[in-house]
């Protein structure tokens, strides 16, 4: 198996990325443990434009997906924060191939100290490719 970076496999985040999550949310499902469905893709948010919105099938409450395919960078976090409390979302997933201590420290203080109700995520973004070749 071998790594892919992920801006090579989707040059443009809102061009490709975004449309291929929002076409396999059941893979970001599974990772969360959260049945997904897909609400919508560059949601208006006032003057701002979230990644993904979903809901949890299982009872309905809208979830916010921001986005990234470089480093994660406490902008998105801010804008994650922004789409989750204005569209009063129960979840908040960050994805990034990458991620800070202080991401994982700040995603961790937002739990500890948000409603139990709510919750954000920080996944990793990763591509492999397998070696397999044939003669």
């Amino acid at each position: 198996m071998r790594k892919i970076d992920v801006k090579k496999l989707w040059p443009d985040e809102a061009k490709y990325f975004t449309p291929w999550l929002s076409d396999n949310l059941g893979l970001l499902s599974k990772v969360l443990g959260i049945d997904l469905e897909m609400v919508g893709r560059e949601v208006r948010v006032g003057p701002y434009r979230a990644d993904i919105i979903a809901r949890d099938k299982q009872d309905g409450a809208k979830i916010v997906i921001e986005n990234q395919l470089t480093k994660a960078d406490p902008s998105h976090l801010g804008q994650l924060i922004t789409y989750t409390s204005r569209l009063k979302a129960k979840t908040g997933v960050w994805v990034a191939p990458r991620y800070w201590n202080t991401n994982r420290t700040t995603v961790r203080f937002l739990n500890k100290h948000s409603a139990c109700s709510s919750g954000f995520f920080a996944v990793k973004l990763s591509v492999f490719k397998s070696g397999i070749r044939s003669c």
